[in-house]
């Protein structure tokens, strides 16, 4: 999540399948709430801030928390709609960027941010102008040191 174009939250999804089951699927998620929480510059891929920073004043933790686990379990019943779906796409980030995705594969994929299919996989356009499908994958906005 971005505020001010900034990176303010983040999401991680990890997933175990046996063949075509997904067996498990684990949610990480890290919101930057205290200036404190945001990492030096130099170790930043992409500039970060935090929701004090951006509102000018401290809030309360336990609110936000509380807060993002209500709006949580208010989506638990969406999960795999076209309402999810589309909802996730319109809040994007980086949409008509060049990014890099490190997938499983070792060879990353480079290419422009076009948004989500219906599955909520990534579309991407290649240096050739061809639209790739990513299934997962870690997103960089620059290449890999």
């Amino acid at each position: 999540m971005l505020l001010g174009g900034h990176k303010v939250a983040g999401i991680l999804v990890e997933s175990s399948w046996l063949g075509e089951e997904l067996q498990s699927f684990v949610l990480g998620m890290g919101v930057n709430v205290l200036e404190a929480s945001i990492p030096p510059a130099d170790q930043l891929l992409f500039s970060a801030t935090s929701i004090e920073t951006e509102l000018g004043h401290p809030i309360n933790r336990i609110e936000l928390l509380r807060n993002i686990l209500l709006k949580v379990l208010e989506w638990r019943p969406n999960l795999g709609t076209d309402a999810f779906i589309q909802s996730w796409e319109a809040s994007l980030a980086f949409r008509g960027q060049q990014v890099q995705v490190q997938g499983g594969s070792g060879k990353p994929i480079i290419g422009e941010l076009l948004g989500l299919d219906a599955d909520g996989n990534l579309r991407l356009r290649d240096e050739h102008g061809k639209s790739v499908t990513v299934q997962f994958g870690e997103l960089h906005l620059r290449p890999l040191a």
